[in-house]
């Protein structure tokens, strides 16, 4: 099954670009996945060294910057068909820092965003809303 970001219509660069700060990435790391996502869409090699050039770093560098992506469970690279293949789904697929917990009620989740507790013509509210 094809999940959302891999439909026709999505433009991910733009999707990445709009959440940037939601998705806890540094400037460096951004333009890195920027890049490993124009390549791939365009069926272009990568590489360590591609990578270093294009964002004019060494390869230490771009080693670095790929492992902190890897350990945010953004990049995976895999080798599939007798090639190196670089993935970035983890960036649609992660929580974000911004993403609601309903690990608890309603009102608990209310009471806790909002720092202080519902009133009782809130509460009424919200039993008679919930039915």
């Amino acid at each position: 099954m094809d999940q959302w970001w891999n439909e026709r219509f999505v433009n991910r660069r733009d999707y990445i670009l709009d959440h940037f700060e939601q998705l806890s990435l540094t400037c460096e790391e951004c333009m890195a996945v920027l890049l490993i996502d124009f390549m791939n869409q365009h069926s272009i090699a990568i590489s360590h060294g591609i990578l270093a050039s294009k964002m004019k770093m060494d390869g230490n560098q771009i080693d670095e910057l790929l492992s902190r992506l890897h350990q945010k469970g953004i990049l995976q690279i895999t080798y599939q068909d007798k090639k190196v293949v670089f993935l970035i789904d983890g960036i649609f697929d992660t929580p974000k820092e911004n993403d609601m917990n309903f690990d608890q009620s309603l009102f608990d989740t209310y009471e806790n965003e909002f720092a202080r507790p519902l009133s009782q013509l809130e509460l009424q509210r919200m039993s008679d809303w919930m039915g």
